[in-house]
C-alpha cells in the first residue's frame, strides 16, 4: 500500500471512530518510514481517541518537530494538554493554531470551550460570536453554542438550540447527548433515554453516551407496573425492591396478611413522594 493510501485509509477510519484499526494500521512495521507531520497527526489523533493521553502527546510532538506550526497538530496538543490539566499550555498551543488560521471556525470555538473552563463566559461567548460571524451552521459552532446553553441559558432554550442544530446534523451524537440530558432535566426520561440511546449507538466508544444511555434506559420490571411515571426516580431506588419483597414474603408466610400489605404500601408511599419532591425540584430549577 502507498503512503497516500495508507494515510487515507487511517484517516478514514477515524472519521467512521475506529480508531483502534487506524492505529493498527499506522503501526504496521512497513509503514516505520511515514515520518511525516500528517502521520504522526493521525497516530497522535488515534491514540486520543483511545483516551491514551500521554503517548498521543509523544506523537503530536514528534510530528511538531517536523512542522512546529501545523494547526491540526496544535489542535490536538491542545486537547492533550487540557486532559493533563495544563491550561495554560493547551491555550499557548490553541492560539499558535489561530494565529496560522485566524479564520478557522473550528479552531476559535476550541479556544472558547477552554476559555469557558475557566468560567469566562462573556469572552466565551464573544469567541462563539465570532466564529459564528465565519460560519454560523459550521459543527463546531453548533456545538459550543449548545453547550453554552446548557450552561447558561433555561432548559426550554437549550432543547430549541438543540432541535434547530439536528436539522443540520441529524446523526450527530453530541447534540443527541445535550438534548437527552436536556429532557431529563425536563422530566421527560422517555424522551431522554431515546435521545441518549440513539447518541450511544451512533459513537459506542464515548464512555459518556453509554453511561448516560444505561442511566436512563427504560425500567422494564413488573414490580415497577404501579409507579411507572417516575421511573427516572425509580432506576437509583429499585435496588430497595428485593428486601421489601423478602419482607413482605415472611410477614405473609407467617400470618400477618395486614403487615404484609402495610409494607406494601410503604414502600409506594415512599417512592411517590420522591418521585414528587424531585418534580418540585426540577421545576424550581427550570424558573
Amino acid at each position: 500500500m502507498s503512503t497516500s493510501s495508507t494515510l487515507t485509509l487511517a484517516e478514514h477510519y477515524l472519521n467512521i471512530n475506529q480508531p483502534a484499526r487506524a492505529l493498527d494500521l499506522l503501526s504496521q512495521p512497513e509503514n516505520a518510514h511515514l515520518n511525516s507531520p500528517h502521520f504522526w497527526f493521525l497516530h497522535g489523533e488515534a491514540l486520543f481517541k483511545l483516551d491514551q493521553f500521554e503517548a498521543a502527546r509523544a506523537s503530536i510532538l514528534k510530528g511538531l518537530a517536523l512542522a512546529p506550526d501545523d494547526p491540526l497538530l496544535l489542535f490536538v496538543l491542545c486537547n492533550c494538554e487540557d486532559k493533563a490539566g495544563s491550561l495554560a499550555a493547551a491555550e499557548n498551543a490553541i492560539l499558535a493554531a489561530i494565529r496560522q488560521q485566524p479564520h478557522d471556525p473550528h479552531l476559535i470555538c476550541r479556544y472558547a470551550k477552554l476559555v469557558a473552563q475557566t468560567n469566562q463566559m462573556d469572552k466565551a461567548h464573544k469567541l462563539v460570536a465570532m466564529a459564528a460571524q465565519i460560519d454560523p451552521n459550521h459543527r463546531s459552532v453548533r456545538h459550543l453554542q449548545i453547550s453554552l446553553a446548557y450552561v447558561t441559558e433555561n432548559v426550554a432554550q437549550t432543547i430549541a438550540k438543540c432541535q434547530d442544530a439536528l436539522t443540520l446534523f441529524p446523526e450527530d451524537p453530541y447534540i443527541l447527548y445535550i438534548l437527552g440530558h436536556s429532557y431529563a432535566e425536563r422530566g421527560k426520561p422517555g424522551h431522554a433515554a431515546n435521545f441518549l440511546r440513539r447518541a450511544a449507538q451512533i459513537n459506542p466508544l464515548n464512555h459518556a453516551f453509554t453511561t448516560s444511555a444505561r442511566r436512563y434506559a427504560p425500567v422494564d420490571r413488573w414490580w415497577l407496573t404501579p409507579v411507572w411515571p417516575f421511573r427516572r426516580v425509580l432506576t437509583h431506588m429499585d435496588q430497595l425492591i428485593f428486601p421489601v419483597i423478602i419482607l413482605m414474603v415472611i410477614l405473609w408466610a407467617s400470618g400477618q396478611y395486614n403487615g404484609a400489605l402495610s409494607v406494601c404500601m410503604g414502600w409506594l408511599v415512599i417512592l411517590y413522594y420522591t418521585a414528587f419532591m424531585n418534580w418540585i425540584m426540577r421545576h424550581r430549577r427550570k424558573k
